[in-house]
């Protein structure tokens, strides 16, 4: 039976391989997996190859099938004493990536990298790049590089991740060499525009030349982008974002209790955005909605400090847990995320900085800064739909800065990040970043309204459409809706 085992784990060596493989592949290869799991738990007392207890452990990660990985801890190891072969660090340094203890996976995985590089599919090459990326490991990062890049010298992702960690360098350090730096990026961006005939990575390719300098291969990328996009009208569904995992009651009651946990701890957090308004317009939360949105007013004397310590009061109440935790302090001066696991809603936290009579509050994305522009307010606590809050005590001038003067009716139609008045111009470039993405995205949902309201919002902010372009585009409408109006 162990013959029989070492066979079937040969198909599985490449699992996974990549996100790219087509669905028939991968299902195949889960199938695999699920036989490779059957025959193992039919033999386990007969089971004495220890490299192959350690490859069934190594499936059982790699396919997040925790009853399976327990089973073989139970039974096989205590992970934290596993012998030190080289194998056992890979599977080991595999694991300890799972329980997010990155600087561990990372010493183990790059030492294993340095012995034996057969043992890693491409995922777990991108995972030893962003294990590296994490803890600034450059030089471990560089030399990970320089052998993909000459094995694989035809591989998009591993290109592509390249030139990610060449921009993140030329970002972070204003160094004298940063011209010949911008200028091998867009060596490579170049060799990557001449393989690419997908719409998604012709945006990302178009954030690359933009982060390098180069906004005329910025816009001919997003050109690209519509001249690529394969649209099929013959698939046409009705589209419904509706998001049926959201309930707006327990919604509401997740903000209830982190707004008294912030109270308690001397925060005047308020409820913003769309869910300020629900309870302000309507009442109640919006049924349509998806998440759930807080402000605080942010101390500009220390705000890394402050920020830090409003993280801290939440991250101490176990309901709630930090989904920004990988990102430094610097990455959330404007925004940060947390998830209610009890309820499983998600809130965004929005910091509000006082600059020159105003509040801005927005993302920090990777075009730089997005804001939203509001008048100076206070905030007064008011009774909405019988619990009292903290709300600006401009509330409806709040509203129309953000919504416009329609905040009273119901839209149809609306993205914050896209159509919100207050959007200050400096962040153009963007508002033309996801507007293309979610325009795209509507186009292939068949969604006549959204895609339409992305349209209208480009032209609006001048995006600069050549004449092909705009009749692409506009050709791509009409028979959306078409299918939209039978």
């Amino acid at each position: 039976m162990n013959n029989y085992l070492d066979l079937i784990s040969k198909d599985l060596q490449n699992f996974p391989q990549s996100n790219s493989e087509n669905l028939d592949l991968i299902q195949s290869k889960k199938n695999t997996f699920n036989r490779f799991k059957r025959e193992f738990i039919n033999d386990i007392n007969n089971v004495k190859n220890q490299k192959l207890k350690l490859f069934a452990l190594l499936m059982a990660i790699r396919c997040n099938d925790n009853e399976f990985r327990k089973l073989l801890m139970d039974n096989f190891y205590d992970f934290y004493t596993l012998n030190q072969t080289t194998f056992a660090k890979f599977v080991k340094g595999i694991y300890m990536a799972k329980l997010f203890k990155k600087s561990q996976a990372s010493q183990l995985l790059f030492e294993v990298f340095k012995i034996n590089k057969n043992y890693f599919t491409s995922a777990d090459f991108l995972l030893l790049i962003e294990l590296l990326q994490y803890n600034n490991l450059e030089k471990n990062l560089q030399e990970v590089f320089d052998f993909l890049l000459q094995t694989y010298p035809n591989s998009y992702i591993y290109q592509k991740y390249y030139i990610g960690y060449l921009l993140q360098i030329c970002n972070n350090k204003n160094n004298e060499n940063k011209e010949q730096l911008n200028n091998l990026i867009n060596e490579k961006l170049d060799y990557l525009y001449t393989v690419t005939n997908n719409y998604l990575d012709f945006n990302d390719l178009g954030l690359l030349y933009y982060n390098a300098g180069n906004k005329n291969k910025f816009f001919q990328c997003f050109e690209n982008v519509f001249t690529s996009l394969e649209y099929s009208l013959s698939n046409h569904k009705n589209s419904n974002d509706k998001n049926d995992n959201f309930s707006a009651d327990d919604c509401l009651e997740s903000v209830q209790e982190l707004l008294q946990i912030l109270e308690n701890n001397g925060e005047q957090a308020f409820p913003e955005g769309g869910t300020l308004l629900g309870l302000y317009r309507d009442g109640k939360l919006m049924d349509y909605d998806k998440d759930a949105d807080i402000g605080i007013i942010i101390d500009e004397k220390n705000s890394l400090q402050h920020i830090q310590k409003i993280i801290n009061i939440v991250n101490s109440n176990k309901n709630f847990l930090h989904t920004d935790s990988h990102k430094n302090l610097s990455q959330l001066q404007l925004q940060t995320s947390f998830i209610d696991t009890k309820r499983r809603v998600i809130i965004d936290i929005f910091f509000y900085h006082k600059k020159d009579g105003f509040l801005y509050s927005g993302l920090t994305t990777k075009l730089g800064k997005f804001l939203y522009k509001f008048s100076a307010f206070v905030l007064t606590k008011t009774k909405l739909n019988n619990n009292e809050y903290f709300i600006p005590n401009n509330i409806e001038l709040y509203l129309t800065e953000l919504y416009d003067k329609t905040w009273q009716e119901h839209i149809s139609v609306w993205d914050s990040l896209i159509n919100c008045p207050n959007i200050i111009p400096e962040s153009k470039m963007a508002v033309f970043y996801f507007c293309i993405n979610r325009f795209c995205e509507s186009l292939l949902q068949h969604n006549f309204l959204k895609a339409n309201n992305y349209y209208q919002n480009l032209q609006k902010w001048n995006y600069p459409f050549t004449n092909a372009m705009k009749n692409n585009i506009e050709s791509y409408l009409a028979k959306i809706k078409n299918c939209f109006t039978k």
